[in-house]
Formats: structure tokens, sequence, C-alpha cells
């Protein structure tokens, strides 16, 4: 009958007065008895199938390129605020703290990875204005990882039911 259609895909929908019972209310879904009074509406549980997320599904949301462009743009600030700090008159002559090529590398990770470091930080007003550059560019590029990162994760493959008005299912 009309359960077994749906039961099997034959069927995607049944429009028909039938009465609500335990066992056909495990296997296919009525319609809410308030909306329809008289006609009950039978419908095809819809499967969901989602994407499955393997070990680097984090480094989805960008292209390979784009990771390559973003680690070496770190490393180009991490040299340029280094040298910048290094020839400013405000950063190399104080000999007591040294900014070290090791120093500027955690201060540039401190902004990628949002890092509070209170003792390392450049000297010189340049190098502080190149690391803010930085760290703007951080902020935007980490939002629009997170929001990519969400929507890739969402996404689902859904199949519609009917596929059209030529469907032999309607």
């Amino acid at each position: 009958g009309m359960v077994g259609d749906l039961v099997e895909g034959k069927a995607e929908m049944a429009l028909t007065t039938l009465q609500v019972s335990s066992s056909r209310q495990s296997v296919i879904d009525f319609a809410d008895a308030d909306i329809v009074q008289l006609i009950d509406i039978l419908v095809m549980p819809v499967k969901h199938t989602f994407l499955s997320v393997g070990w680097f599904g984090f480094l989805r949301p960008f292209q390979d390129m784009l990771w390559v462009v973003c680690g070496a743009m770190i490393i180009v600030f991490v040299l340029l605020v280094w040298l910048i700090d290094r020839c400013s008159p405000y950063g190399h002559t104080n000999q007591d703290q040294v900014f070290t090529l090791c120093d500027s590398f955690s201060y540039v990770f401190s902004s990628v990875f949002k890092i509070g470091l209170e003792d390392v930080t450049a000297r010189s007003p340049s190098a502080r204005l190149t690391y803010a550059v930085f760290s703007l560019g951080t902020l935007v590029l980490i939002s629009t990882y997170t929001a990519n990162l969400m929507a890739s994760l969402l996404q689902e493959r859904f199949q519609f039911p009917i596929t059209g008005i030529f469907d032999p299912k309607v």
C-alpha cells in the first residue's frame, strides 16, 4: 500500500486519511494533526549525509597557495620587524635588552595566535607600526578563516526527494 511505497522509496509523499499508529510512525512521518484535520500527509524522512572531515580538514577553508603565501608573509614580517628595529636608533642601541631574531619571531607569532607577550616587544616606533599593520592583517585573515571553516564544516550533501515536475514520484 501507500506506507510500503513510502518505505521502499517509490513515493515521496502520500495524501490520505490514515490512522496514526506506533508501527507506522516508526517508518514514516505524519503531518501535525492541528494543521491538517481530516487528511494526513505522509512524508518519507529525509536522510542527511554530512561531509567527513579528515585529519587535515582544518586546511580546507583556504587553497594551498594561500597557505603558502600566509607562511611566507609571516617570515617576511618577522625579518622586517627585526630589521627595522635593528636599524632604528631607538632599538639596537639599547644594549641591555637586545631585540633578537628569536624575539622578533615570537613577537610576530603572538599576533598570529593572539598570545599576549609582555616582555618581548620591539623598541622602535616604526617596528611597532609595522607590527600593528601585520596585526590588522591577521585579524582580517583569522576572521575570514573562521567564517570559511564554519561554512565548510556545515556543508551537507542534500538529495532533493523530488527532482522536478516530471518526476515519476509526483
